[in-house]
């Protein structure tokens, strides 16, 4: 996961763990499910998410986050990181 995409999301990443994304990557980093919801702004902790998304599903979810974007006239496009 590219630092800079994820370091937009460090506010939901302290409300979902309570820690900063350094010391998280400290720590062994995010797992997929928890970085599915911290990139979607999902409390992780409150809703059931583990209950309804795998781990797989999660990766292939990011990958395409990472991978692509829309544009202005709604068309799916390549992302540029």
């Amino acid at each position: 996961m590219p630092w800079a995409l994820i370091e937009l999301h460090e506010p939901q990443v302290l409300r979902n763990h309570g820690q900063t994304l350094k010391q998280l990557a400290e720590r062994g980093g995010l797992s997929p499910v928890e970085l599915y919801c911290v990139i979607r702004n999902i409390n992780l902790f409150g809703n059931g998410v583990k209950l309804w998304i795998t781990e797989e599903d999660a990766m292939k979810m990011i990958d395409e986050w990472i991978y692509t974007d829309v544009n202005i006239s709604g068309n799916s496009v390549p992302r540029k990181i």
